[in-house]
């Protein structure tokens, strides 16, 4: 696959974090990376995804961070998108020879 000719950036709808005042979030006992959706959140990625559907219809390749509210948003407005989830302790990026079982020379 070549170089895309359009890239579609979405930011992740309203989370609990977003809603939280900071003295909140202190004491609140959850990793930020696991805020869910507030219920405001999941329907504003209802409708995202509905105008994303009607203008771009589905795409190529899907990239989402590992953050829940991110995963999330996109589980709604994309449901059916395959989404690649790495395993405990494999690398985020790979090189060509790790990615195509290559041996550097």
């Amino acid at each position: 696959m070549g170089w895309p000719k359009e890239l579609v950036l979405v930011r992740h709808a309203e989370s609990e974090g977003n809603v939280l005042t900071a003295e909140d979030r202190a004491t609140f006992d959850i990793a930020t990376h696991k805020y869910g959706l507030t219920v405001r959140g999941k329907e504003q990625a209802r409708l995202t995804g509905e105008y994303l559907n009607k203008e771009f219809g589905n795409f190529d390749i899907y990239y989402v961070s590992y953050y829940e509210r991110s995963r999330e948003t996109m589980s709604i407005m994309y449901p059916r998108a395959k989404v690649y989830q790495r395993a405990a302790g494999e690398p985020l990026l790979f090189s060509k020879r790790e990615k195509f079982g290559r041996k550097a020379s």
